[in-house]
């Protein structure tokens, strides 16, 4: 109670927080901030409490996720070259897609085309304004249901590299969790590399949830997997996993996995 109280009055000085109790945790908005991780905030004591928020243990786990996410999408990128595949990267819930702009801001990435899905309207043109901000071309920001195979369907050009990060924490459900993976291992020709995160533990998950909102203003309900359990429903699905790490307690997973099961396309 004490804390709800402290995040809706005083709370409300800083930015984060501000942004975390709107736009909800979920949201892609919210991350894309997150992974700035410079404190804004009204007054001195508002940048002060932004930035201990932001320094979180928490937040810190989901920046050496995308840390991780980066270093493992450059690998599938090294992987669909040595395919002499052109690098083509869906994010089938990217949000803002941060990571995915990272990585494409490299030297010697140019030629890889990335098409960033979401039904989040709001993250997706964030996304695109950030996208433009640095000069980067070769980027779709596009409305798309990550769940719907007719949506995914209409993805041209089609991908070699899929990438779904941030997104199972918030299924319940483990039957939809496997449905994406299956749908993703359908849409990837042989040889074409899935990426997936997954929230093993959170380190104040009671609090977490018992304060902060979703994207849909709904109670937070995060839902803990073991790395391993994900992975085995991927290798079940015809993917190999290639590799996967996690941050230095292992709250978050980042796998790296590949379609085999099918001829080159």
């Amino acid at each position: 109670l004490l804390g709800r109280l402290a995040v809706r009055t005083l709370g409300q000085t800083s930015e984060g927080i501000k942004l975390v109790t709107t736009k909800g945790l979920t949201s892609g908005v919210m991350l894309d901030y997150i992974y700035q991780n410079q404190p804004h905030g009204r007054f001195i004591i508002g940048r002060w409490i932004d930035k201990l928020y932001l320094s979180h243990r928490a937040w810190e786990d989901v920046r050496t996720r995308k840390n991780n996410l980066e270093a493992f999408l450059v690998d599938a990128i090294t992987v669909q070259r040595s395919l002499n595949r052109r690098p083509v990267i869906v994010d089938v819930a990217a949000g803002a897609a941060r990571y995915i702009l990272d990585v494409k801001s490299r030297n010697g990435m140019q030629d890889v085309q990335v098409i960033c899905r979401d039904l989040d309207i709001e993250a997706l043109e964030r996304g695109k304004c950030n996208a433009e901000t640095l000069g980067l071309t070769g980027i779709q920001f596009t409305t798309g249901d990550a769940l719907k195979s007719e949506s995914l369907a209409e993805i041209q050009p089609k991908a070699n590299i899929a990438v779904s990060s941030g997104f199972y924490d918030w299924f319940n459900e483990d039957e939809l969790v496997q449905k994406s993976i299956s749908l993703l291992y359908n849409i990837l020709p042989s040889g074409g590399c899935f990426l997936f995160t997954n929230q093993v533990r959170h380190v104040n998950q009671e609090f977490t949830q018992g304060v902060f909102i979703d994207l849909h203003r709904q109670p937070l309900r995060m839902t803990m997997r073991p790395a391993a359990l994900l992975n085995e429903w991927a290798e079940s699905l015809g993917f190999k996993i290639l590799k996967t790490t996690g941050d230095k307690d292992f709250n978050y997973s980042v796998t790296l996995a590949q379609n085999l099961g099918r001829a080159t396309c």
